[in-house]
Parts: structure tokens; sequence; C-alpha cells
């Protein structure tokens, strides 16, 4: 109900960006806790249901820099970079500057 209203939706959308939250969230607690490779799983998990998310990018990059993977981390924080660089401008100014910093921490790594 919308002010004294009821609203009915007729049709169907589709869930992945809530589904890559709630998995990218496990991915987090995960590697947190030190079980890399489940958390791995449950990123690249995330990253399938919702490839253009700007987060699910990060937490991918996060996790496999954290392996000592920073070749596949820099390829995550560049997609982020230019999915940030290509939405609305309040994405740009809270995103970006993050973006940046973590692809200056990888450094120019090589495969």
């Amino acid at each position: 109900m919308i002010d004294r209203g009821v609203f009915v939706f007729d049709g169907t959308f589709a869930m992945p960006l809530a589904a890559a939250i709630t998995r990218v969230q496990k991915a987090q607690n995960l590697a947190q806790a030190k079980q890399l490779d489940q958390a791995l799983q449950e990123a690249q998990a995330a990253i399938a249901l919702a490839p253009d998310s700007i987060n699910m990018q990060m937490a991918l990059g996060d996790i496999l820099l954290e392996m000592g993977q920073p070749q596949q981390a820099r390829e995550c924080y560049e997609k982020a970079l230019e999915l940030a660089t290509t939405i609305e401008p309040e994405f740009q100014i809270r995103s970006v500057p993050t973006i940046e910093q973590k692809l200056s921490s990888v450094g120019n790594a090589k495969p």
C-alpha cells in the first residue's frame, strides 16, 4: 500500500543482483575466516549472477589478492573501474578513488 492505495505489479523481474549480494557477503565472511578457497567459489558465483556489479568485481579482486593472485585481482579492479566510470556521477565520486587505490596497491602485476 502506498498513500492509501494498493498498487499491483503484474509481471516478472529478475533477482540476480539480490542473489549475488548474498553470495558476495558469504564470500567476504569466508575470506575473513581465512577459508579462501570457499570464498573464491562464492565470489565467482556472485560474479556469474551479476558480472556488471562494481561491488562483486571488487570483492572477487580482494579475495584473489588475498590468495596471492595479483594479476587476476588487477583484472577485477580494472573491470570495476570501467564499470564505475560508465555509471552515474554519484557512483564515480564514491567508487573510483577506492578502486584506483586498490589498483595502485597491486601495481603492475604480471601473470
